[in-house]
């Protein structure tokens, strides 16, 4: 039982391969230290994770003191918050993050003896015995219990995207857009920072109250853009009501849709359920050709990156002649993290083999789509 809860607190040889290269690094030469990152950084854990006093923290992991020195300094440093933004950067990088995200938050319980004494000092003693003698009580006031709130964004897999921590009373509907406006994962090459601009259709909340937040955020923002469409949330993908009916998905389809969504930057919910003018294998179709497209190719991450293969696909549709799929193709690359200059330079040695009157219809489309993306990207597009 022993050995298995040791097993539990500390890190195994690959979490601490990614773990070791983002930690800072010792700028004063001088002799090894006696106990190592990884030994205080178990400590670190094993303390964290029940929540046990310092002075409890096993001796295999250092002493008490040093555990707490690291990471007190290494918090008050921001490393921790750095450390977070790398992992979240190259698990967005291998496609690990899916942008489906659910908003939620727990109390933190604090013991009662987490409150505090009755601040009394020798001179408010005195006048407390002088008011009990002539029958006065005095009126107690105590503090707080410190019960604080931590309110967490995770997508899909359970991976936290941001957190939010306040005082226990406060609400869950005014700190969403908080918890939104703390989600930033940039990106390890060139590309825009993913922030909070998410479609409202990939928000889950799990309350009435914090899904009346999530509308009258979206409205906001919105009327404030000049639109007004009306914003619905999507409590879940799997089982979408439409028309009165239920459309299941399988875990393949749901997988498909989300990588399609995180490399289109937009929600497909729209155009996902077949209408009913459409033949009754229409959903067959649409599911079978975004298995193939978003789960077997696009997500093939070790010989190409997304980058890469988003400025191949464009090669290749304007190559093609098929402007509209070239169209679909240049959002993709633009949102992955490919330049105009880029693009230009594929259409430059497209004309070479595929003649320069498809490379000039080509840059046309380009062009129209480089101008929605610079709209998007300014402020009043915001």
């Amino acid at each position: 039982m022993r050995q298995a809860i040791r097993s539990r607190t500390l890190l195994a040889r690959a979490q601490w391969a990614r773990l070791e290269p983002l930690l800072p690094k010792g700028t004063k030469p001088g002799r090894p230290p006696i106990w190592t990152r990884r030994q205080l950084t178990d400590g670190i854990r094993w303390r964290t994770r029940p929540g046990a006093p310092w002075r409890d923290v096993p001796e295999r992991y250092g002493p008490w003191g040093r555990v707490y020195d690291l990471f007190r300094r290494w918090q008050r440093g921001g490393t921790w918050k750095r450390i977070f933004t790398e992992l979240q950067a190259q698990a967005d990088s291998k496609n690990l993050i899916t942008c489906d995200i659910n908003v939620d938050s727990t109390v933190c319980r604090a013991h009662q003896h987490a409150a505090g004494a009755r601040k009394w000092g020798p001179a408010e003693g005195a006048a407390r015995r002088h008011r009990r003698r002539a029958g006065r009580p005095r009126a107690r006031t105590l503090a707080r219990r410190p019960d604080p709130k931590l309110h967490l964004a995770v997508e899909q897999g359970q991976k936290p995207m941001s957190i939010v921590i306040t005082a226990g009373q406060r609400g869950d509907s005014p700190q969403f857009e908080p918890v939104l406006k703390a989600i930033c994962v940039p990106r390890v090459g060139p590309g825009r920072v993913r922030t909070r601009r998410i479609p409202p259709a990939r928000i889950a909340a799990p309350t009435v109250a914090e899904r009346v937040a999530v509308t009258s955020t979206f409205d906001r923002r919105l009327a404030q853009a000049g639109h007004s469409s009306v914003v619905t949330v999507q409590q879940s993908r799997v089982g979408r009501a439409q028309n009165g009916g239920m459309t299941e998905h399988n875990a393949d389809y749901t997988r498909a849709l989300n990588n399609a969504e995180r490399i289109l930057g937009f929600s497909l919910a729209p155009y996902v359920d077949p209408r009913p003018t459409e033949p009754d294998n229409a959903y067959d179709f649409t599911r079978i050709a975004t298995e193939h497209a978003f789960n077997d190719a696009w997500t093939r991450s070790e010989h190409l990156d997304l980058r890469t293969r988003a400025l191949i696909s464009v090669t290749i549709t304007a190559s093609l002649g098929i402007l509209e799929p070239l169209r679909g193709q240049l959002r993709i690359a633009l949102h992955n993290g490919v330049t105009k200059e880029e693009i230009v330079e594929a259409f430059i040695q497209m004309a070479v083999y595929a003649g320069v009157a498809r490379a000039f219809d080509s840059y046309a489309v380009a062009r129209e789509v480089f101008s929605e993306h610079d709209e998007a990207d300014s402020p009043q597009g915001n």
